[in-house]
């Protein structure tokens, strides 16, 4: 071999550092939880951006929902249909004739 000549050695440390894992894995998990709030913050002000502000300044979208997605949805007027036994209000014009 050829590290035979090297002996094996033990690392002695001063504090026991079972006490301190804890700590470093909320450390850790603070770091990555960070990241990702961080990278959302930064897509979400980068859409609202892009989608509300750009088009009023150039009156241009370069967001554009996908055709597959709008396929998945109607483009239909949706009819909600009426129980024949409930009374409605008739319409505001009605209501206010001076």
């Amino acid at each position: 071999m050829l590290y035979k000549d090297i002996p094996d050695f033990d690392v002695k440390f001063p504090v026991n550092l079972t006490a301190f894992l804890s700590c470093d894995s909320l450390g850790f998990l603070f770091l990555i939880v960070t990241f990702f709030l961080i990278q959302g913050m930064i897509a979400g002000h980068a859409y609202y951006f892009l989608e509300d502000v750009y088009p009023r300044m150039t009156g241009r979208r370069p967001l554009r929902t996908p055709g597959f997605i709008k396929s998945l949805f109607a483009d239909d007027d949706v009819v909600v249909a009426r129980p024949a036994n409930v009374r409605f209000a008739p319409p505001a014009e009605e209501l206010h004739q001076d």
